[in-house]
């Protein structure tokens, strides 16, 4: 039996790694080998090593014009020059990505095509498959940040762009936060093997290695089944929680705010009338013992913000509605 506690793999403990390598072939359809996986502590790590790893200060990288705004944080850290272009129903503009990659070289574009963060709109085949076209004609990365692929409530998703990467543009990021519990800090990268040995150097420098226990025990649950049968019951509890959860959004609190039903994942884009500044809803709703983003970090102009469902149980949704609906008044 292997010593666990001793040092391990930069990239991961070996077991999670297979592990991985299976549970995504199988689910998402990546062809992928044990070489192609790097565990990390947690997506935003995973963003963290692409992005040095792969961007040299003053290249340039597209964002949605609204986006995952820890990302960006990320990207202007390391030094890179932040680009962005309109985010509509169908996700990322890819027609604005190919007029900005004629006139600019472009580095890196940061998509969230499963349901676009923050808005949960969900990216059409049609514009996945330009996009990669794109990604081999100009040669840029693309990092594909799958936070919630596995929460899908009306039919099966498409498949994400690093299945149909023939090109070897994309880097594949998620994590099992949403999945099992934020509070295991436990992400993965797939990439080109050569991306995967860069990145586990620049981790040795800043973490040095995961933890081998908590990976060693998250592979069990792989192996066992667990980790499935907690998947499909958490599917069914959210699904019933989505559909509670927007049936009072539309009846309690139609009169202010607009939203669409998510076919998946575990929030609601909320976009709230003018007349209710989301700024002074959300400090009445927190004074009142429910705590909801004011959404500027997105931009004050959008007066919306992403309301979670998955995380509370259905007498807490009602409880909430009702705090909300006061601080509407």
């Amino acid at each position: 039996r292997k010593n666990l506690l001793f040092y391990g793999e930069t990239t991961g403990e070996p077991s999670l790694r297979e592990a991985m390598m299976d549970y995504l072939s199988e689910s998402r359809g990546l062809q992928i080998g044990i070489d192609n996986v790097l565990i990390t502590r947690g997506t935003m790590m995973a963003i963290h090593l692409a992005v040095q790893c792969i961007v040299q200060p003053g290249e340039v990288v597209i964002v949605g014009e609204v986006s995952y705004t820890s990302c960006n944080l990320i990207i202007r850290q390391g030094g890179a020059q932040l680009m962005t272009v309109p985010v509509d129903e169908y996700g990322m503009d890819v027609d604005a990505i190919e007029q900005i990659c004629q006139k600019t070289p472009v580095r890196m574009i940061y998509v969230t095509p499963h349901h676009q963060h923050p808005t949960t709109v969900i990216m059409p085949a049609e514009r996945r498959l330009k996009l990669l076209q794109l990604a081999r004609k100009y040669s840029f990365c693309i990092l594909e940040d799958d936070y919630d692929y596995d929460f899908h409530y009306n039919s099966n998703p498409i498949l994400p762009l690093a299945a149909a990467d023939a090109g070897r543009n994309v880097v594949y990021v998620g994590s099992l936060s949403k999945v099992f519990s934020p509070a295991l800090r436990v992400g993965y990268v797939v990439a080109p093997a050569e991306i995967i040995e860069a990145m586990s150097n620049l981790r040795r420098i800043i973490d040095r290695q995961g933890d081998n226990l908590l990976e060693s025990a998250v592979a069990v649950l792989f192996r066992d089944g667990e980790m499935r049968r907690h998947l499909k019951k958490a599917q069914k509890i959210y699904h019933r929680r989505r559909d509670l959860f927007c049936e009072m959004l539309k009846t309690e609190l139609g009169h202010a705010v607009e939203f669409s039903k998510p076919t998946g994942g575990l929030a609601v884009w909320a976009r709230f009338d003018r007349a209710f500044p989301l700024a002074e809803v959300a400090l009445k709703s927190r004074e009142n013992g429910l705590w909801i983003s004011d959404g500027l970090h997105y931009g004050s102009r959008l007066n919306a913000t992403r309301l979670g469902f998955a995380s509370v149980n259905e007498e807490e949704i009602e409880r909430g509605m009702e705090i909300l609906k006061r601080a509407l008044r």
